[in-house]
């Protein structure tokens, strides 16, 4: 398996990202930095095989995403990427963002039990 380097506009395309977050990302981030979740290492916004994931455990090899009012233009696009990472061993979890809003301990709860299934199957 050959990784792609992280071309320089890749890296400044992923910055711009974590800078213009927007305020569910900013909110689910509280949650997630810092170990916090179950002493889950987080990044955001980082390059994983030429995506930028909106939150990243390399530990867990578990990708998170956000997923708005505009996720059904982006279906498509998404199950590509989705599909790039399964066949490199990561699954995809995707929090309703108003579910971040509405019940945050739930987005924290759906994202515990993404962490344990990829726990088991390691």
């Amino acid at each position: 398996m050959t990784r792609r380097k992280a071309t320089p506009r890749k890296t400044t395309q992923a910055r711009s990202l974590r800078r213009g977050a927007s305020a569910t990302e900013r909110r689910l981030w509280q949650l997630l930095r810092a170990r916090r979740l179950g002493g889950f290492k987080f990044r955001h916004r980082s390059l994983v095989y030429g995506y930028i994931p909106d939150f990243w455990c390399p530990e867990a090899r578990l990708a998170i995403e956000i997923d708005g009012k505009e996720y059904a233009a982006k279906r498509e696009r998404d199950a590509v990427r989705d599909a790039r990472f399964f066949s490199h061993g990561i699954h995809t979890v995707h929090v309703p963002s108003e579910l971040v809003w509405r019940d945050a301990a739930r987005a924290v709860e759906l994202i515990q039990a993404a962490l344990a299934l990829q726990r088991e199957h390691a």
